[in-house]
């Protein structure tokens, strides 16, 4: 789960405008965190996370990504 999180943050910054800012807050209204683990081996129960934020660093100079951190709230 947590390389797709990574692969749909860092491809989204491959569609960026030229501009490249220092810091992306992850926009609550328009991501989700969605999850799917196995059941008794033949069934997947998915669900949702309703409660998360995020935020990537990038190094403006370079060009490259320097942090991403994510959290999820589940209690």
């Amino acid at each position: 789960m947590w390389k797709k999180l990574l692969l749909v943050g860092v491809s989204s910054l491959l569609f960026m405008q030229p501009a490249f800012a220092e810091n992306y807050q992850i926009d609550p209204v328009h991501s989700q965190v969605h999850f799917s683990v196995p059941h008794l081996a033949m069934f997947k129960v998915r669900g949702v996370f309703t409660q998360f934020s995020g935020q990537i660093e990038a190094d403006s100079q370079s060009k490259t990504i320097q942090s991403v951190q994510g959290n999820i709230h589940v209690g």
